[in-house]
C-alpha cells in the first residue's frame, strides 16, 4: 500500500512539474477590478500579498483616463494608479494596464461613458503621460525610492471595442485602428522596448480580428494579440485560441504572441439568469474550479497562448450585478470587508504551483 501511495505521489509531482515547465513566464494572471480595487489600503495590501502567495504573476487593471483626467485643462492625477503600481512592485507582480474610458471633455459623445475619443491626439497625450510616470525613466520611481523598480512596459489599448458598451460608435474598426496606430507610434517613441497589446476580442474573436485587419488596417501596429474566449468548456477555449492564431497567420502575423486577457466561468448557476449568448458559461462553485483547472492545464500543455488572466480576483457574488459578479477567486463583501476563499482559488493556486 505504501509503495502504491509513493508511486502515486511521484506521478502527481512529475505531472505538476511538467505543467510548470510548460507554462511560460508570467503565465498565471488575474484581472484586478470590481469593489476590491477600491477597498481600503490595508485590505489591498493584504490581497496583493495573498495573490503573490497564490501564484499570481501578473494582474490586468483599467488605467482609466476619465478618472485620472476629468478636466482637460489640468494634468492627470496618478494617485490611484501610483498606489496600485507600488503594491504590485513590492510583490513582484507585473501589471498589464488597460488604457481606456475617455473623459467627457474628450469624447465624441460627452454624455456617453462608452464613447470613443474625439481626438486621437488627446488619448496619445495621456498614454505618453503614463509612460513618463511609470516607464523605465518614469518619475514615479525616484519619488518612491523604497519601491522595487519594476517599470511598466506592456500597454493594452482599450478593451473589446467590438462591443457597443465599450466603444459606442458603430464604425469601430476604423476608429479603433486609428487609435491603435497612433498609440503604437507614440509608445514606441517614448519607450522603444515596450510591448503594445491589442484590445481583447470576444465572441467570434477571429472574425473580429479579420475585420480589424481589413477595415482598421492594424498590420504592424501591435506586438501582442488578445482574446476573451467566453465559451462553455476548456477544450473550446483552446479551439478558440487556435482559430484566433490562424487568423493572425492569414495576415502574416502568425508568430505574434497571443494572450487571453479574460478567462472565466461564472459560478452563477441557479443564482442569476445569464444573458442570451452566454448560457453555456454559468456553472457552480465546484464547476468553476474544475473548469479553471482543466483550462490552465490544457493551455499550458498546448502553449497556444503565452498568458491567461482569470476574470476576476475577487467579486461580491451579488444577484443584482449579473453573472460576472460570480467569477471571483475570492468572495468579497464590500460592506463588512470580509473575504471568503472560493474553491476556484485553491484550484488556481494548485495550477500555478
Amino acid at each position: 500500500m505504501r509503495i502504491v501511495l509513493l508511486l502515486a505521489a511521484v506521478a502527481t509531482a512529475c505531472a505538476l512539474a511538467a505543467t510548470a515547465e510548460a507554462a511560460p513566464k508570467r503565465f498565471f494572471g488575474v484581472v484586478y477590478d470590481r469593489e476590491v480595487s477600491v477597498a481600503s489600503p490595508a485590505t489591498q495590501d493584504a490581497q496583493f500579498a495573498l495573490m503573490r502567495k497564490s501564484g499570481v504573476r501578473t494582474i490586468r487593471n483599467v488605467f482609466s483616463w476619465a478618472a485620472a483626467q476629468p478636466f482637460g485643462n489640468q494634468p492627470p492625477d496618478f494617485s490611484a494608479t501610483d498606489a496600485l503600481v507600488a503594491r504590485a512592485a513590492r510583490n513582484n507582480i507585473a501589471i498589464l494596464p488597460i488604457v481606456m474610458y475617455a473623459p467627457a471633455w474628450a469624447r465624441v459623445d460627452p454624455g456617453n461613458d462608452a464613447s470613443s475619443p474625439r481626438n486621437v491626439a488627446d488619448y496619445v497625450a495621456f498614454m505618453n503621460a503614463l509612460v513618463a510616470r511609470y516607464g523605465p525613466t518614469g518619475s514615479f520611481w525616484p519619488e518612491h525610492a523604497g519601491v522595487p523598480k519594476r517599470a511598466l512596459r506592456t500597454w493594452q489599448v482599450w478593451n473589446e471595442p467590438q462591443l457597443r458598451y465599450q466603444w459606442a460608435e458603430s464604425d469601430w474598426q476604423a476608429g479603433y485602428g486609428k487609435l491603435l496606430r497612433a498609440s503604437y507610434g507614440a509608445l514606441k517613441k517614448a519607450d522603444p522596448g515596450c510591448k503594445v497589446v491589442l484590445a481583447g476580442a470576444t465572441n467570434f474573436a477571429w472574425d473580429a480580428l479579420d475585420s480589424l485587419y481589413a477595415k482598421g488596417r492594424i498590420k504592424g501596429d501591435f506586438d501582442i494579440a488578445a482574446l476573451h474566449p467566453y465559451t462553455g468548456s476548456a477544450g473550446r477555449v483552446v479551439t478558440a485560441s487556435r482559430l484566433f492564431r490562424a487568423a493572425l497567420k492569414r495576415h502574416g502575423d502568425g508568430r505574434k504572441p497571443v494572450w487571453i486577457t479574460e478567462l472565466t466561468w461564472p459560478a452563477s448557476k441557479g443564482r442569476v439568469k445569464p444573458p442570451a449568448g452566454l448560457t453555456a458559461l454559468p456553472t457552480t462553485d465546484t464547476g468553476m474550479a474544475t473548469r479553471l483547472t482543466r483550462a490552465y492545464r490544457l493551455l499550458a500543455k498546448t502553449r497556444v497562448v503565452q498568458r491567461a488572466y482569470w476574470y476576476t480576483w475577487a467579486s461580491a457574488y451579488r444577484r443584482a450585478n449579473g453573472i460576472f459578479d460570480f467569477t471571483g477567486l475570492e468572495r468579497f463583501d464590500p460592506v463588512s470587508g470580509h473575504f471568503k476563499a472560493m474553491p476556484a482559488l485553491r484550484a488556481f493556486r494548485q495550477a500555478a504551483r
